[in-house]
């Protein structure tokens, strides 16, 4: 038998067909469980300090006066950090891409031409894209005058391009 599971005999190759079904059914077993995680789990903003996961969420969520430990500007209302929820707009602007490529990828891997890995690492690399895009598309809310002044420009998530380029995924299998 040679490498690639196929038997010799006297008109060429034939497949292996019960190695090949072995493999197929461990890929299909790997898929319960497995998943993609994107986000920010690596990195600091150079300035602060502050962990760029810390950032995105405070970003994704907001920051209200009281809970930064503030008091308000007369009339300042009630977000310090209002919310600008990019991770959350770029997955549901593009969750029904993912699940057809989840489910081509599924389809794939039962027919034996790819891999689960292979599939979840094609998904992560196209959900970080997206996310990266919202972060920069996002506009509103906008920034106040003296954010834009003190950072010198207007849009709300990048800075100094530490939060875009710190987005990840990685592949999680179980």
């Amino acid at each position: 038998m040679s490498k690639d599971g196929k038997i010799g005999h006297k008109g060429g190759y034939t497949t292996d067909k019960r190695k090949r079904w072995d493999s197929i059914a461990r890929e299909i077993g790997k898929i319960n469980g497995s998943f993609v995680k994107v986000g920010h789990w690596n990195g600091t903003d150079k300035e602060s300090g502050t962990s760029l996961a810390a950032i995105a969420l405070y970003n994704e969520k907001g920051v209200t006066w009281e809970a930064a430990g503030i008091t308000p500007p007369e009339g300042a209302g009630q977000w310090f950090i209002p919310p600008r929820p990019a991770m959350a707009q770029a997955f549901d602007n593009n969750v029904d891409k993912y699940h057809k490529r989840i489910a081509k990828g599924q389809q794939l891997i039962y027919e034996g031409k790819h891999t689960t890995k292979g599939v979840l690492t094609e998904l992560g690399i196209e959900a970080r894209s997206d996310y990266m895009e919202r972060i920069v598309s996002l506009k509103k809310p906008a920034n106040a005058d003296a954010t834009i002044e003190a950072k010198g420009s207007s849009n709300p998530l990048v800075d100094d391009g530490d939060m875009h380029r710190g987005v990840l995924f990685e592949v999680v299998q179980r």
